[in-house]
Parts: structure tokens; sequence; C-alpha cells
């Protein structure tokens, strides 16, 4: 026996585990690694965290295991399948980067012209600096979120691509195009409207022109409220007490960054276009699967992955990306020398997702792995809500003192379900939970971001002003704070 690691650098992750050593130095050789606990794993996500969503795990043309769980429409009793449409948030920009890959293959891009070239809605001082490679790549400058730039709710009801050319043309670039990596949604919404301008037709019918069809993914698509798509998961939150419909959210302010629903057998025909020849050639695929900036290529992290026996030879890239919105989430990860991919789709949070991935995977690849314990979220949630943050605080150092660490609820969870009870109306406990996370996570942001949000809702002004500076503390420049501390002077 050896002791082996498994850096999969996903979010969470250096995992360990004892295998037999393989002789073989080829991956692509191995038998596929104990698909009997790959089952267990998810099994036991389902029993013990309600897990609802699809797990999927190809490996060459073959699938090698498939699950369905939990339901797409909890009310109307309809189970999740394997064609079961899932918003992909964040994964969606892979599919606008490949759509532009495809047209400069084709001779109607090039990604060092500054974008001045395509759009002229664009103002010079941001399209005649930046360049496409720069959009797809997160090296604009340009910044986070279209919400930092406008007071209105955004996702509430539809806005035009064109009117949120113009919210981004209210911006200042926050470092030199280039220099610097940082993650940008705006970025995605120019490339959108650059693939409008070079094809003539709508982001949704590019899509569908250059990929969708061609690869016959009959259930993808970008989402769009002008008309109803079918088989389209509902998404959830569970809370301690109950399960709550997920807010509603237009996914046209997201559009060519996280707007793209899918399924999982579509994703899975989609990795296999992206592992020979066809759609990309070699070269653009190359390019797609190379970082780019950071740690980024094309709407694709690029990390590293490693296999047993763990030595210098046995490691290769991991193209991979996460994605997030109200009660979905999504993952997808390439283990390329394996030529395998595991793709999880989510419509219930918290959905755990890390912590699956990261254990299917390992199980995948040949690392000894074993089913999720249980967690304390019962006793916690009881303690929280009925003697508060002191006693709760108490309590987990208790479990953290006898070995008892499992127990505590992952602080991303604790998270997502006051994120769901501040969405249900429930201030109460969102803000117990909020108080929490402020005491084991000072130094993180969106708690006293959130709190500060339902403190002026219910006319605290001065402590919300105080919350919103404290943000700032710990986050510079957050907009989000910075909009609302504006608001506030404006209300003097």
């Amino acid at each position: 026996m050896c002791k082996n690691l498994l850096t999969l650098y996903l979010g969470t992750s250096l995992l360990c585990g004892l295998i037999s050593c393989s002789n073989s130095t080829d991956p692509k050789s191995f038998p596929p690694g104990d698909l009997h606990m790959v089952k267990a794993i998810v099994q036991a996500y389902d029993s013990l965290y309600n897990f609802s969503g699809l797990v999927l795990v190809g490996r060459g043309d073959s699938i090698i295991y498939q699950s369905a769980h939990g339901f797409a429409d909890q009310d109307k009793r309809v189970a999740n399948t394997l064609d079961t449409k899932f918003r992909l948030a964040s994964l969606s920009k892979q599919f606008t980067a490949a759509a532009l890959l495809i047209l400069e293959q084709k001779q109607k891009v090039d990604f060092q012209k500054p974008v001045s070239h395509y759009l002229s809605d664009l103002k010079p001082e941001l399209a005649d600096r930046i360049n496409i490679h720069q959009l797809l790549s997160h090296s604009s400058g340009l910044a986070r979120d279209i919400e930092s730039l406008t007071e209105e709710e955004l996702g509430k009801t539809f806005i035009s691509i064109d009117s949120l050319i113009q919210l981004i043309n209210t911006s200042n670039l926050q470092f030199e195009p280039g220099k610097k990596w940082a993650y940008s949604n705006l970025g995605y919404i120019i490339a959108a409207q650059i693939i409008e301008q070079i094809t003539g037709l709508s982001y949704m019918e590019a899509l569908n022109n250059l990929i969708f069809e061609p690869l016959v993914m009959k259930n993808s698509g970008h989402e769009s409220s002008t008309f109803q798509i079918e088989s389209l998961a509902k998404g959830y939150v569970a809370l301690p007490d109950s399960t709550i419909d997920a807010a509603y959210e237009d996914k046209s302010y997201v559009i060519g960054g996280g707007s793209i629903y899918a399924s999982a057998i579509d994703l899975f025909t989609w990795s296999r276009a992206l592992a020979k020849d066809g759609l990309l050639s070699k070269a653009q695929r190359d390019k797609l699967f190379s970082r780019q900036s950071g740690r980024y290529s094309y709407g694709w992290y690029i990390d590293t992955y490693v296999w047993p026996p763990v030595n210098d030879n046995t490691q290769a890239p991991n193209p991979h990306h996460e994605g997030g919105s109200p009660g979905f989430e999504s993952k997808m990860s390439i283990l390329t020398a394996h030529d395998m991919v595991v793709i999880i789709l989510c419509n219930q949070l918290p959905s755990n997702l890390n912590g699956l991935s990261n254990r299917v995977i390992n199980a995948c690849l040949g690392f000894d792995e074993s089913p999720p314990q249980a967690d304390g979220s019962k006793d916690f949630f009881k303690t929280l809500f009925e003697q508060g943050v002191e006693a709760t605080l108490v309590l987990t150092n208790k479990w953290q003192s006898t070995e008892k660490e499992f127990l505590i609820p992952n602080v991303d969870n604790v998270y997502l379900i006051g994120r769901g009870y501040m969405d249900a109306g429930d201030h109460i406990k969102a803000i117990r939970i909020m108080d929490y996370l402020i005491q084991v996570r000072p130094k993180w942001s969106y708690p006293y971001l959130f709190k500060a949000f339902m403190l002026e809702s219910q006319g605290e002004i001065d402590k919300a002003r105080a919350l919103f500076a404290k943000v700032l503390e710990v986050q510079p420049g957050q907009s989000n704070a910075l909009i609302s501390l504006k608001r506030l002077d404006e209300k003097k």
C-alpha cells in the first residue's frame, strides 16, 4: 500500500487516500475507479442531504455512471431525469467563449483587435482599450457585476443587451487591461453583443446556429422570459424547517455569462465535442484549454489534478468551472489524461456540490474514498434559533474539541440557508445566521452586507450604514456597499 494525495484545486480540495499502486503509466489504460463507491457516495448525499439533481461520469464516448435524484418540480412531483434542463449559471461562459473561437476559426473575429472594431455603442474609453482575449480571460479591467452599476434590482424583469451596454458605459476600468486578472461578468455581456454584431443574429439564435444545432443538443439554449422552456427544473432552498421556492431570476441581465440551460446528457455531448476535431480545430481547442490569464482560459479554469501512484508523471490539466444562481448549482470537470468528465447539476440549495464532486472524482481515479457522514445541522440550527449565537459557538467548540468537527455544518451551506430565510422574509432567523457567520468568518464581507440590507429594510439606517462601512473595511471597493452608502447619504 502507498499513501497518495489527490489535489484538485477546485475551491476546497486536498484529498487523501490509500490505494494499491499500479505499474501502468498510461491513465487511459486504467480501469475506471470504484463505481460502486461512486454510487454509494451519491446515494449518501441523497439520503443525508436530500441532494436534488443529476450526476454523470463519462469516459471516452461512454457514460459509465449516471443517476437522477429529487424533483424538477416538487409541487407537481415531477422527477428529475437525465433530460431535465438545469440553469448552468457561470458554466454558460464556456459556450460564449467557444462561439467566439468558432467565429475566429472562420476568420470573422480577431481576438487581439480592440472591441471598438466590432461595437460602436460601447464608449471609447472602454472599447478602444479592451480586446476579445481580455474579455474572455477576465483580464479586461472591467467591474465584476452589472448590479454594481445601478440601484435598480436586476433579475426581476427583462432587460435588453443594449440597456446593459449603456449601464456598462457608466463604469470605469478597475485596472489597465491585460495587466491583472479579475473575474468580470461584464466582459461576457460585451462578448455576447459582439457575437450578435458579427453574426447578425440574436445571442440565442447565434448559439443555436454555432453550437447547439450542429451538436444536436436539443435540451440546451439561452433562457429568455419571452417564452416557456419545457422540462426546465425549478430551483429550491432547503431550510431546516421547510423547503421554499428559490427567488425568481430573469436571466437577461447575465446574458453571455450566466443565461444558458442544458441537460446532463447534452453537457456530455458537449464534452465529447471538445475532445476531438470537428466543432473546433485542435489549435482552437488547445487555446480553450490553456491558461490565458492567471488560472483562467476562455470560460474555464485550468488547474491540475493527480492520480495514483502520485508522482511527477501522474498529473495533467483539469479544465473545470462552477456555476451558481438562486436554487441552482452546477459543476463540470474534465480529467484530460483519463478522457473523463464529471458533470453535476443541482436544483436545490445547499447542494454540497464541492464535497460531492471531490468524492466522486476521488473514487473515479482510484483513490480510497468513503461516503460522507451526517453533520449536526439539526442540533446546530435548533441551538442557534432557540439559544443564540454564543450557545451555538459553545456547541461547535465542543464538537471541535472532541474530534467531532465533521458535525459542524459547512459555512457556505449555513450562508445559503441564511439567504433562503432572507428571501422568504424571515429576517429574524436570517440575521441570527449572519451574526453567527460574522463571528466565525469576520473577514467575509457577505454576512455584513446582507445583514445591512435587512436592517435598512427595517428602518435601522444607522446600524445598516455601519455595516456597509464594515463591508468596505474587510473588502475595500465592494460595489454593493459603495452604492448603498451613497444611497443612504442622499436620503439624509
